[in-house]
């Protein structure tokens, strides 16, 4: 879907980076036994961060085995087996991938908008295979979508507003079906990561948006927030230096929420989750921000692959 929230691997021990890339698989089989092997497609590390913070949150003993798939054809490759956090995140990521579509048919022009219209009836269907129980997650979701087309039908220069609504959907889905503190705090978490999966997601596609005189809060709130600069030789366009220092604060002062809200958890017998969802807190949001609002697109010589 985005795809902004992931961890800093060269900072991950070997059974942390284990674990992290056996439930990003173990999610991706999930989500083909549960909504369809189509719906693979859709699979994101932002919904990797969710299944992490609610097997924390429930103290899931998560077993793994080995198995080769269509990405992996010639090397099996560990993955977490089936549990109801796998199978809540593969339905919640059918049921976003589908508003979302149906928000582009709204938004979108041309060839993206004939796109949305071929794509829906099959995410439609991936959504008609999650279990009943989950509608309300979906009326949330489309509540929240609908929010948001609103703020961006009016043009709101803020992105303040529009990050927050977004947090607040991101928020929904983090703490659906907990109640009490875990309710409070799942979604505390969600909505601080979610303003920031805004913000960077605004930032990545500031060029493309200005272009295509999309709307994009960070091109209404600044006059020319683009400049050029030269990079190997070659002239890209990346933000104003003011204006990256401006989002990385606001992402910084959503970070830390987020880690206060975390740290109120109760992760006590977990093995690594914790360890993970803290890494990607302190240092692979803030590796990925880095590199969205500088346009570099290097990345650490040391990282692996997942």
């Amino acid at each position: 879907m985005f795809g902004y929230i992931k961890p800093c691997v060269p900072l991950l021990t070997v059974a942390e980076y284990e674990a992290y890339t056996g439930v990003y698989c173990g999610l991706c089989r999930e989500m083909g036994r549960v909504t369809g092997q189509a719906s693979r497609m859709t699979l994101s590390y932002d919904f990797a961060f969710l299944a992490f913070l609610r097997m924390a949150v429930e103290k899931t003993y998560t077993e793994f085995d080995k198995k080769a798939c269509i990405a992996h054809p010639l090397k099996k490759k560990a993955f977490a087996k089936s549990n109801s956090v796998l199978t809540y995140c593969a339905a919640a990521t059918a049921i976003l991938a589908a508003e979302k579509t149906r928000d582009d048919l709204r938004d979108e022009k041309g060839a993206k908008k004939l796109g949305a219209k071929i794509l829906l009836p099959f995410e439609e269907k991936n959504v008609s295979k999650t279990d009943a129980s989950l509608l309300p997650l979906r009326e949330k979701v489309k509540m929240h979508l609908d929010r948001l087309y609103e703020s961006e039908e009016k043009k709101t220069s803020s992105i303040d507003v529009p990050a927050e609504i977004f947090g607040e959907l991101l928020g929904s889905i983090c703490s659906f079906g907990y109640d009490g503190a875990e309710e409070r705090i799942t979604e505390e978490i969600g909505r601080c990561v979610g303003k920031i999966i805004y913000v960077l997601d605004a930032a990545d596609d500031i060029s493309d948006d200005v272009k295509c005189e999309k709307y994009n809060p960070i091109a209404l709130v600044y006059d020319d927030p683009t400049e050029i600069r030269s990079e190997n030789g070659k002239e890209i366009t990346v933000l104003r230096a003011d204006i990256r220092e401006t989002l990385k604060t606001a992402v910084s002062l959503e970070l830390k929420r987020a880690r206060a809200a975390f740290s109120l958890l109760d992760t006590e017998g977990c093995t690594v989750y914790p360890n993970i969802l803290t890494n990607i807190l302190e240092h692979g949001i803030p590796e990925e921000t880095e590199k969205i609002l500088n346009k570099s697109g290097r990345e650490h010589p040391l990282r692996r692959k997942v």
